[in-house]
This record gives C-alpha cells, sequence and structure tokens, in this order.
C-alpha cells in the first residue's frame, strides 16, 4: 500500500503520527539547531537585568530590565558609527567641540549611578564622559567622531545624566530636523532614543548641546543606519559592527517532525519595532535559497503587518492583512499548510486562508529569525512549535492562547477593522489602546482584543450585492461567511473571551428598523450560542461627510431599542466627535480615542470599578414655547457641557418638513436652547443625530459634551417626539 504520493514514492509516511518538536528559546539551543553570530559587540540583559556584552556566537537569551525573560535576541546586521569608547572611556577623545570655550570633556567616576541603572557589567570602570559647561555663558556643542554616512535615516541613543534636575540641552543628529530634550526630573541615568532622521548631509554626526552653567554624563552612544534603534553595540576607539544571528536546521528533509507537504508552526515572539520598512522573517522553511520554494511567516514591509510567505517553482500564495504586532508585547503568529492551501494566524486569533495551485517541495533548511537575505527580526522568540500534520484554526489556538489570557472579541465591519488596521497609514494605534485600557482594570492576566471583523460586510444577506460578506439571512434563517469566520476565531480564543464588541452597520443603511434590529439580535444570540452567555456592547453608528443618509436613523433606533430591550446588550460612547480619516472612519488617533471609552463602558458591563461617566449625557425632555426649545440633560459623572454657543448635531421637524434650527445655546448647567426658524404646527420630532449628520455637524468640536474627568463623553444621539 502507498502511503504517500504526489511527488513520487516514499518510504515513510511522517504525517501517520503528528510529530511534534517544542523548542524553548529563553535558555538554551535546541541540539536540532546551530547559532551563529560572528562578533562580540552585541549586548542583551541578563536574568538580573543587567546589561551585558556578548561573546563570538554566544546566543543572547534576553531579558528585561526586571529580569523577566523575553526569550532569544534576533537582530539583522548593524553598524556603530561612533568611534569613541562607548564603554569604559579613558580620555576625552573621540569628540569635537564648538561653542563655549569654557566647556571641557573629561571622564568621572560615576559607579553608582551605572549599578542603578543595571549598566555596571559593562561599563566596568565606572566612568562616564562628562561634559562641563558649568563655567560656560553661551552653548558648548560636542559632536561625536564617527563615519561620514548617506542619507539613509539613521538613529541615534545614548545613556545621559546630570548631577542637579531640570533642562539640560539637546540631544540630535546634525543634519536632522528633530532633536530629544535633556530635561529630567532626577538624577538617574536616562536613556534617549531619536529614531527615523534623515538629514540633508551626508556628515552624520551625533551631537550634544549643552547650555551655559549645564553639565551632563554620557556613556553607551549609538548611531546606526536604520529607521530604528537596534540593541546597544559596543564600540572602544572605532565603528563597530554587529553581526545578525542566525538560528538554522540544515537536514530539515530527514527530521520526522517535519513534512513539507503538510504541518503547521507557531511561534510565540516579540518586536522591537514595527516600521514596516523592513521584512521581518519569524522562521522560514526552504530549500535553501528562502525565494523558490518556501514554507515561512514574516512582517510585511510597507504596512508591517504579519503575513504568510508561500512559494512554490509553479507558483505561490502570499497572506496578508492578518494582523500587526504591538512593540514589545507578547505575540503569537502561526502557519499551518497543506496541498494547495495555506492559513496564516497571528495576534490571536486573527486568520487568513489563501490557495496557491503548486506546493513548495525539496524543502531542507529551516532559518529562525530572519532568511537567508539576513531580513532579520528585530526582537525575541521565546517558543516555536512545529507540527507534521495540518492544524485546523482552533488547533492553532489552543497553542497560542495560554492559561493567564483573557480576551474581547470584535465583530462588524471596517470600522471595527480599523482600531487593528487603520484606514489611512495601517497603523494599529486603536488596538493597543483597547488593551493598555483592559491592562488597567485586568492587571494580572495578558489582555487581548481578537479582531473577528470582516470589511465591507452586511448584517443582512439581502443587502449583500456580491452574495459573500453576509451574517444573516432573515429569509433562510441561515449564517453566513462573516459568521463563520467570526466563530472560526472565537473558537481558537479557546474559552477565553470575556464579552463581544460590536461595530457595523453602514452597510445595512438600506434595512428597515425592524429587520436590521431582528438581524442583529439573531447574530448576537448566535454568538451567545457558540461562544456563552457574554455581554455585547454595541459602538453606535457614527457619522459620514462627504453626504446624507437617512437609513443611518433606522440603523441608530434599531441599537437604542436593542439596548433597551435586552439586559445584556449595551452601547458603548457615542463615536460621533472623532475625527474622520476618510468619509465614514475614524483617523488612527481618532480610534486611540475612542479605545478607552469603549473599554470603560466593557468593564462597568463586566462589574469592574470605572470612575467617572462611562455613557455619557443624555437629552430626558424636550419642552417647546413658541419657536424656543428647552432641552434637559442628564450629566453622567459630568456637571457641565461644551461648547456654550454654535452647539451642532440637533435637527427639527414639523410632521415631514424640517424647520431650521437658527440657534442652540447653553442656558444653564443641564439646559440647551434652541431657536427654531419658525413654528411647528403638526407632529414635532426632535433629532441629535440625524441621518449621517452631514447637514447637522460642521465641526466636531461643536458636539455636545461633558465635562467629566478627562473623556468629556459626547451627548447621546437620540430622538424625541414633543
Amino acid at each position: 500500500m502507498l502511503l504517500k504520493i504526489g511527488r513520487g514514492m516514499a518510504p515513510l509516511n511522517k504525517s501517520a503520527t503528528i510529530n511534534i518538536v517544542d523548542w524553548d528559546l529563553t535558555s538554551s539551543i535546541p541540539s536540532e539547531l546551530t547559532y551563529t553570530r560572528n562578533d562580540a559587540v552585541a549586548t542583551y540583559r541578563d536574568s538580573n537585568g543587567d546589561l551585558q556584552q556578548s561573546s563570538i556566537d554566544a546566543a543572547r537569551f534576553d531579558h528585561d530590565a526586571s529580569g523577566t525573560a523575553l526569550g532569544l535576541r534576533f537582530e539583522g546586521l548593524r553598524q556603530n558609527k561612533c568611534e569613541n569608547y562607548n564603554i569604559n572611556p579613558t580620555d576625552s577623545t573621540g569628540f569635537t567641540t564648538t561653542g563655549d570655550p569654557a566647556g571641557v570633556i573629561t571622564v568621572e567616576d560615576q559607579s553608582t549611578a551605572l549599578a542603578n541603572a543595571n549598566l555596571d557589567k559593562i561599563c566596568t570602570n565606572g566612568d562616564m564622559y562628562k561634559f562641563d559647561n558649568s563655567a560656560g555663558v553661551g552653548t558648548f556643542t560636542v559632536r561625536v567622531n564617527g563615519q561620514v554616512g548617506n542619507t539613509n535615516a539613521h538613529c541615534l541613543r545614548a545613556f545621559v545624566k546630570t548631577s542637579v534636575t531640570g533642562y539640560h540641552g539637546t540631544f540630535k543628529l546634525v543634519g536632522g530636523s528633530n532633536t530629544v530634550a535633556m530635561s529630567f526630573s532626577d538624577t538617574d541615568i536616562h536613556e534617549l532614543i531619536l529614531e527615523n532622521q534623515t538629514p540633508t548631509a551626508t556628515s552624520r554626526t551625533v551631537e550634544f548641546n549643552i547650555p551655559a552653567g549645564k553639565t551632563i554624563y554620557m556613556i553607551l552612544n549609538q548611531l546606526e543606519e536604520g529607521s530604528f534603534c537596534s540593541s546597544p553595540i559596543v564600540v572602544q576607539g572605532a565603528a563597530a559592527t554587529r553581526q545578525a544571528e542566525h538560528l538554522v536546521n540544515t537536514a530539515l528533509n530527514t527530521a520526522l517532525w517535519f513534512d513539507e507537504n503538510q504541518g503547521a508552526a507557531i511561534a510565540k515572539c516579540r518586536f522591537d519595532n514595527t516600521s514596516g520598512d523592513a521584512r521581518q522573517y519569524v522562521f522560514i522553511a526552504s530549500e535553501g535559497t528562502g525565494t523558490t520554494n518556501v514554507l515561512g511567516v514574516r512582517m510585511n514591509d510597507g504596512t508591517a503587518h504579519m503575513r504568510a510567505h508561500v512559494n512554490s517553482s509553479g507558483g505561490g500564495s502570499n497572506l496578508d492583512d492578518v494582523h500587526k504586532p504591538l512593540v514589545g508585547q507578547r505575540f503569537p503568529v502561526g502557519l499551518t499548510w497543506k496541498s494547495g492551501e495555506t492559513t496564516a494566524i497571528a495576534g490571536p486569533c486573527r486568520f487568513n486562508t489563501d490557495t496557491h495551485g503548486t506546493d513548495p517541495a525539496s524543502i531542507d533548511r529551516l532559518e529562525i529569525g530572519t532568511r537567508p537575505f539576513n531580513e532579520a527580526m528585530f526582537g525575541h522568540i521565546e517558543n516555536l512549535k512545529i507540527y507534521t500534520g495540518h492544524r485546523s484554526v482552533e488547533q492553532l489556538g489552543a497553542d497560542m492562547i495560554e492559561a493567564n489570557d483573557k480576551m474581547l472579541i470584535g465583530g462588524g465591519q471596517s470600522n471595527m477593522n480599523g482600531y487593528f488596521r487603520s484606514q489611512v497609514g495601517n497603523d494599529n494605534l486603536g488596538e493597543a489602546a483597547l488593551i493598555n485600557e483592559l491592562d488597567v482594570y485586568w492587571t494580572t492576566t495578558r489582555n487581548w482584543v481578537a479582531n473577528a471583523a470582516r470589511d465591507g460586510s452586511f448584517a443582512l444577506k439581502a443587502n449583500d450585492p456580491m452574495d459573500d460578506n453576509w451574517w444573516y439571512d432573515d429569509v433562510a434563517t441561515e449564517f453566513g461567511p462573516a459568521m463563520a469566520y467570526w466563530e472560526d476565531v472565537a473558537k481558537a480564543c479557546q474559552g477565553k473571551i470575556q464579552a463581544f464588541l460590536w461595530d457595523q452597520g453602514e452597510s445595512d443603511s438600506a434595512s428597515t428598523k425592524t429587520d436590521y434590529k431582528a438581524a442583529l439580535l439573531a447574530i448576537f444570540n448566535r454568538m451567545r450560542t457558540a461562544v456563552g452567555t457574554h455581554p455585547v456592547v454595541v459602538v453606535p453608528i457614527g457619522r459620514r461627510s462627504d453626504s446624507e443618509n437617512t437609513g443611518y436613523n433606522n440603523l441608530r433606533e434599531a441599537q437604542r431599542e436593542l439596548a433597551s430591550e435586552n439586559a445584556w446588550i449595551h452601547l458603548a460612547p457615542e463615536k460621533i466627535f472623532q475625527p474622520l480619516s476618510d468619509s465614514v472612519h475614524l483617523t488612527d488617533a481618532g480610534y486611540a480615542a475612542q479605545a478607552p471609552l469603549v473599554i470603560r463602558k466593557m468593564m462597568d458591563v463586566l462589574g469592574e470599578t470605572v470612575t467617572g461617566g462611562v455613557d455619557g449625557p443624555t437629552i430626558t425632555s424636550a419642552v417647546r414655547t413658541g419657536t424656543s426649545i428647552a432641552v434637559t440633560i442628564s450629566h453622567d459623572g459630568g456637571t457641565d457641557f461644551t461648547p456654550t454657543t454654535g452647539i451642532e448635531g440637533f435637527k427639527f421637524f414639523d410632521d415631514a418638513t424640517e424647520i431650521a434650527v437658527t440657534a442652540a445655546v447653553r442656558t444653564n448647567a443641564t439646559t440647551i436652547t434652541l431657536t427654531l426658524a419658525s413654528t411647528p404646527t403638526g407632529v414635532e420630532t426632535l433629532y441629535y443625530g440625524y441621518g449621517t449628520l452631514f447637514n447637522e455637524v460642521t465641526d466636531p468640536a461643536n458636539v455636545v459634551r461633558d465635562n467629566d474627568f478627562t473623556h468629556n463623553l459626547p451627548l447621546r444621539t437620540t430622538k424625541v417626539v414633543l
């Protein structure tokens, strides 16, 4: 019986049993792998948090300043272009000075400060450079001698302290446009970093400008080509190059734990930077070149989102838009493959699946933390696990999620995706803000927000012209591809989900309120059936800046009614005051500003103690007298509101005829007075938040916001029949 077909007769079916290697990369190199880095200028922190210098070919099992293990450090080739002694200085050479002639450079003992900063194990003679302008009357300028560079992006670093607190000048790159102020509230050693500097001159030089009467101490300075800083590179009187790490298995085709036909791999890693200017490879299996027949995961240059790198001699597939890492955060990435299909997963548990025509073949080499072209990751890999058999997304999630994790899961369309990948710039400041706010309340767990939204998805199949991106079919009472994707992500989260977050609706603006409301209720009930009876927090429909669409009224009313009728459905604060990047999506800064408001509401729903308001002020009544309407608002933690005049967002109808609101002003802390252009005679309807707010809000600063805490929550949209 043939156990394996497709590439000739094979004597062994490695996938008959799923073999696994599970490599811990926090303290030793597995026997199956070979590590090299042929220099001794690389640095790392040991388990005490002390900065150490590694020897040639010595793996850097790195830790943070508190001694917490981060994993094996990987970095690409970088050069420190400075030409002084950035550790253990013995004299004042290596600098050029200008400016006040009273300024002097000496070397002085600062053993205590170096020890307090955990730098004494590398700066063993206890000395730092002293740039002394205490007797000067003008600025003393110190430039570090170094190599002449090019006009590519560079970055610089220095560790600086002062003897007294306060401003002590600037740290910059000659020809660069930015500076770092040397201004400290204590006399400890501080690490100063200035990245992505592109000066107009090729004489790349680090410069310190010290004002009259001031003195600074400096050590471990660095100037390197690249948009972001790598770890400190030791120089001792001449520029020094730190080589890239290589962790390799060169006999992958003989390993029982690897099968190029079907398999999976998961890495738990941390990225130092996500600038997107480099392809940072986490791992790649190939036939040796890293280009023709490959299976791997890397960061996409440009967007910095994780993607699968799959290719073969007959074609290939590249998966994008799975996730962007948060700098410094433990971040799992994975890949699972079988004939003609590859799935990338990250984050957890965002995933994308794609097909390819020809499977990779003749794979015999595994590179970890780089690929043969030295497109290295900058960061740490803590663990790598490889399976011989194909794994589902749910199975991969079981190894990505940990016992100490807590999660929220997002659903909806592009406005939810924008937290994870903003529509302009591809950044994820919103996701970072969501997690940072979770960390305020969930202090003993690793916290995530899983993204299971689908761009442009429709709650109702009837509104989906392509018939492939919908959540619910109210005719056939069945659920669609968007719901199936959400369930796959949710199952991969391994029971760690605490609540559901929903941001969607624009695609369904042609729906009736009844139909949209019923669709959302069906979707939310399905979620609770699939994962657990958790609460749902809905981000209310926002605004558009390109056109009016009265269908938004139905969406808003459906969302409000669902929250009033179901104790487990809640509304997050309004986002109508946040800035837009295009006609409908928030800017990246807007997502970052909205995120804490969403999480504060979520935490309140989950029973955490939240200080201040979580909903925002509401309209409790509206009384008309002639052409004047007194609108009473109830605060939620606040005591007053802004603005006092020029308030925007109100719209008034007399039956179906609009009567213009000619003025909207603050009367007192709980009253807004509206002036109508004429006296109504029919059924009177007042809106705060009508349609897309296209004509009602020309400047978001004129949206009513309370004075509560630091968040200044906006007035709830509503409809009042007088």
